[in-house]
């Protein structure tokens, strides 16, 4: 079965785990072969034949399964040998999390030179690509940020310079590829099933089934642009009114005070993110 669990903490590195597993199973089959080549197995098996032991030589020749397995196995691993799932994982900045997804959806289509990757797999192997790209994603916020960080230190402009347009700039992308990559899918269904391929879910159906992790973590990236935007909205009022008063009020000494108090009301807008996300994990 593909490597998983029941929960997104469980199943976290699932894409990793299937390229490592299925490169692991290809060498251990290169090893089982070659000992099987060895010598010492030879000389056995030739004495058995010598002694008639047709059953025991038999088993070992021609029912160990070997050649079926290694088709099968050899098939899968040259399919994931290169599929991209490090890559992601290794990714510490927009350009190279970018980078790594425009690679997934490149290598993806390849395993219509598969005859065993199945797209039930596939479709677990995408599901489990779209948490890594969470996590990386989520990484690199936290490592840059301290989460909280995209609300409480940056100013709007840079937030919409190195959060917001970054994050979309992946989002957008992976929308179109996933476009692509489902048109393509639903193309490899109905070329399987008139090669006889047998499914208990049709192609459109395990598509619809994908979850795409990385839609929580847009959600909430969604929302803080709203709350971001609003507030900078809000402080753009303020700061108008403000700078208006000072312009249009009554010709009184007061312009110190007046300057004061426009500074007060434009700390207290601007650091009112403080008192409501200082204590909350934003992302």
């Amino acid at each position: 079965p593909f490597p998983s669990g029941d929960s997104a903490e469980t199943e976290s590195h699932a894409d990793l785990e299937e390229v490592s597993f299925w490169i692991g199973l290809e060498e251990a089959l290169k090893t089982i072969r070659s000992e099987l080549s060895k010598p010492d197995v030879l000389l056995t098996i030739a004495l058995l034949k010598e002694a008639k032991r047709f059953v025991a030589t038999i088993a070992l020749e021609n029912n160990t399964g070997m050649d079926a397995a290694e088709a099968h196995v050899g098939d899968v691993a040259n399919f994931l040998r290169s599929y991209p799932a490090p890559m992601l994982a290794a990714a510490r900045d927009w350009a190279k999390i970018g980078s790594a997804m425009d690679a997934v959806f490149t290598h993806l289509p390849k395993v219509r030179q598969s005859r065993f990757y199945d797209l039930d797999r596939l479709a677990r192997l995408v599901e489990a690509t779209t948490l890594n790209l969470r996590e990386r994603m989520e990484g690199t916020l936290r490592e840059s940020y301290k989460g909280n960080g995209i609300v409480l230190s940056l100013n709007y402009d840079e937030y919409e310079k190195r959060v917001r347009g970054p994050t979309q700039d992946i989002f957008v992308m992976f929308d179109a590829s996933f476009t692509s990559f489902s048109e393509f899918f639903l193309d490899q269904g109905r070329m399987r099933r008139r090669a006889g391929e047998a499914r208990n879910e049709t192609p459109a159906q395990v598509l619809k089934g994908i979850k795409l992790y990385h839609q929580a973590l847009r959600e909430r990236l969604d929302a803080i642009y709203h709350f971001r935007t609003q507030h900078e909205k809000l402080r753009t009022v303020v700061a108008e009114v403000l700078t208006g008063e000072r312009k249009t009020g009554p010709g009184r000494d007061d312009s110190g005070s007046s300057e004061e108090y426009s500074a007060w009301a434009l700390k207290e807008v601007d650091e009112a993110p403080l008192s409501l996300f200082a204590s909350v994990d934003v992302l």
